[in-house]
């Protein structure tokens, strides 16, 4: 019998939150790998968490504008979720920007005026388990 392969959508959740956040950003990472193996996986979808450490890369001009082209703007068409994470720092100034994290924010709830809804949620300085509790509740909706 020949092997037939999966169909599986994907859909991507950018995480935006300053460095000082770490463990949360684990959290939100290790809570999609569980979502997808345990629940999305039966429904053939996959959610892929990006951010500006995996996904974005050194170039040649502005530092965020590059973090914004490699990840919110190349991934906008399956771009379902982004997160935001809030701890002690609000992060570093952009030019533009009080902060990298805000710029990515203002992105994304600005990026989706008509049309398709862009879920954006902001999470403040939390455990993880209060973190993960809140993702699940977005996604019960």
């Amino acid at each position: 019998m020949a092997l037939k392969p999966r169909l599986i959508e994907e859909y991507h959740v950018f995480l935006a939150s300053p460095s000082d956040m770490d463990p949360e950003r684990q959290a939100v990472r290790r809570f999609f790998d569980e979502y997808n193996r345990h629940t999305a996986s039966s429904h053939g979808i996959r959610f892929i968490v990006i951010d500006y450490e995996n996904y974005a890369t050194a170039g040649i001009g502005q530092p965020q504008e590059l973090i914004t082209g490699q990840t919110l703007e190349k991934y906008r068409d399956s771009l379902a979720l982004v997160v935001g994470l809030m701890g002690q720092r609000f992060g570093s100034p952009t030019g533009t920007h009080e902060s990298g994290t805000k710029e990515e924010f203002e992105w994304a709830l600005n990026s989706y005026p008509n049309g398709r809804q862009l879920l954006a949620t902001s999470l403040f300085m939390c455990s993880a388990i209060a973190l993960v509790s809140g993702i699940e509740a977005i996604y019960r909706r």
